[in-house]
């Protein structure tokens, strides 16, 4: 599992599928459809983990249709801890973790 920094992710149209809260691992996963070819418009499922998560909130109202997410933001915490927040066109959703990867979905 290679981690990666907020800001070299390629956010913008990623189309969340699920989210999976996992307290065990302290994981949050979101399955999103992930741009992997912007001149062909190729999208491909991801998974984006966020790693020695918690707090993950969701602040969003009604919505027709499957959120999309539009930017995201890092901000650093105290001991390591970085506040994501994730801009959709639902809202915004928000989790505090210490890292992130972006990875194939597991197959089987």
């Amino acid at each position: 599992m290679n981690l990666i920094a907020c800001e070299e992710i390629d956010w913008h149209d990623c189309v969340i599928r699920s989210v999976l809260i996992s307290p065990v691992n302290d994981q949050v996963e979101l399955l999103v459809d992930y741009p992997v070819n912007w001149d062909e418009n190729q999208w491909a499922p991801r998974v984006l983990k966020f790693l020695d998560a918690h707090g993950y909130k969701e602040y969003e109202g009604p919505f027709a249709g499957t959120p999309t997410i539009l930017a995201a933001t890092s901000s650093t915490q105290q001991n390591g801890w970085k506040l994501i927040r994730l801009d959709t066109n639902a809202g915004f959703r928000e989790v505090f973790c210490k890292g992130i990867s972006l990875e194939l979905p597991a197959t089987g």
